[in-house]
């Protein structure tokens, strides 16, 4: 007669639990950020990750983004697999039409050297988050970051100014150019006799 004895360990079978993260909308023609996480139990390996946007567009990336081509709603999927064991996350997602900007600049037409000139800026963003950034050019190598700037001008001339409006990729532009004289000057002489005397008409 022979015998052994001993044990064994029976674990649950593989499992896996899943996240995805994804906003709710998004404009086109933009990426879109898709994140999910994993926590397998009792598994061996890695697992595996499937996605799906619903505009015919697919990855096998963990956290891949995506861009939109057209407005609408799309159902994406998200399917985590290893071992045999699956997780499945779904949502949709909103898409709109893409960011854009119309904008205006007011500027005189011209002006004095050294004096200050007023250039001001107005934008209307469309399907945008976030605040415009502007940009100005006097023509004269001198910019200004501010929405509405003034400037100076040292030296008489011609110059051609530049206004650029920036958000989420939109860009709008206006142009032209501004006209500065000479600043005023006054000259002035006086003529009289140079002596008199008292209760004389001089």
């Amino acid at each position: 007669t022979c015998s052994a004895t001993g044990s064994i360990t029976v674990e649950p079978p593989c499992s896996v639990a899943c996240t995805a993260t994804v906003p709710a909308s998004a404009n086109a023609e933009s990426p879109v950020a898709f994140k999910s996480t994993a926590t397998p139990s009792y598994c061996t390996g890695s697992p595996s990750y499937a996605w799906t946007f619903g505009a015919g567009g697919t990855s096998a990336q963990q956290n891949p983004s995506h861009t939109y081509a057209t407005p609408g709603e799309y159902a994406w999927t998200l399917t985590v697999s290893i071992g045999g064991a699956t997780c499945t996350q779904s949502g949709t997602i909103t898409i709109t039409p893409p960011c854009s900007l119309i904008c205006t600049a007011s500027v005189p037409g011209g002006g004095s050297a050294g004096t200050s000139i007023p250039f001001s800026a107005s934008s209307t963003p469309s399907y945008c988050t976030g605040s415009p950034s502007y940009q100005w050019t006097f023509g004269d190598g001198e910019t200004s970051v501010q929405k509405n700037a003034s400037h100076t001008y040292a030296q008489p001339g011609s110059y051609a100014w530049t206004l650029t409006v920036t958000l989420q990729g939109a860009t709008c532009t206006q142009s032209g150019t501004i006209l500065i004289a000479d600043s005023c000057t006054v000259t002035c002489t006086a003529n009289g006799p140079a002596t008199g005397l008292a209760g004389d008409s001089l």
